[in-house]
C-alpha cells in the first residue's frame, strides 16, 4: 500500500528540483524525499513528468505538497492536495455485525481504548466516546446501517460499516 504523487512541469528555467512533504494536519510538514529537475538546469520548453511514492501513508488523511527549488536558492510551494488512504488490511473489526444486542465489540489492532464516533446515514454523530476495553454499548441505535469510526492514539482514524438490527 502507497500513495502515488505525480506532477509536470509545463516550462523549467533553472530548476534545482521539488521536495515532497507531506503532513497529517495540513499545517506541520515534513520532507519525504527529493526528486531532481530533469531538465539539465537549461531552458526546457517540454512538459516534463514526475512522480515519487509515498510508501507510509497514514490511515486516513494525507496532506502533500511539493517545495520547488530553484538553482539561486528561490522556491515554490505547489497547492496542497489531501488524499484519503485506507489500508486493505484496516486494523478495525466489530463483532458481532450485524450488531443485534445492543453490545459491540469494537477492536482496533493495539488499543485498548479507542476513540468511537458513529454516524447514522445521514451522516449525523449519533454516539462518541472510549471503547472501554474494546466494548461500546449501543442499545441506543434504532435499527439501520452506521458507520464506525475509530480513533488510535496515533491519531490514525479506521472505518468500517456496521448493521445495527
Amino acid at each position: 500500500d502507497h500513495v502515488q504523487i505525480n506532477w509536470s512541469t509545463a516550462t523549467e528555467k533553472d530548476n534545482r528540483g521539488f521536495e515532497v512533504q507531506k503532513s497529517a494536519d495540513g499545517m506541520q510538514w515534513k520532507t519525504l524525499g527529493f526528486v531532481n529537475s530533469q531538465s539539465s538546469h537549461e531552458i526546457a520548453n517540454r512538459e516534463i513528468t514526475y512522480q515519487y511514492s509515498d510508501l507510509h501513508p497514514r490511515q486516513g488523511y494525507n496532506y502533500y505538497r511539493l517545495n520547488q527549488l530553484d538553482l539561486d536558492g528561490t522556491f515554490s510551494y505547489s497547492p496542497i492536495r489531501r488524499i484519503y488512504f485506507e489500508s486493505i488490511d484496516t486494523p478495525i473489526t466489530v463483532s458481532p455485525n450485524p450488531v443485534s444486542s445492543g453490545r459491540a465489540k469494537i477492536q482496533v489492532t493495539g488499543e485498548s481504548h479507542p476513540f468511537v464516533s458513529i454516524y447514522n446515514s445521514l451522516g449525523i454523530e449519533v454516539s462518541k466516546g472510549k471503547a472501554i476495553d474494546g466494548e461500546r454499548n449501543l442499545h441506543q441505535l434504532t435499527p439501520g446501517i452506521y458507520l464506525v469510526k475509530a480513533t488510535d492514539s496515533h491519531g490514525n482514524i479506521y472505518r468500517k460499516t456496521i448493521i445495527v438490527r
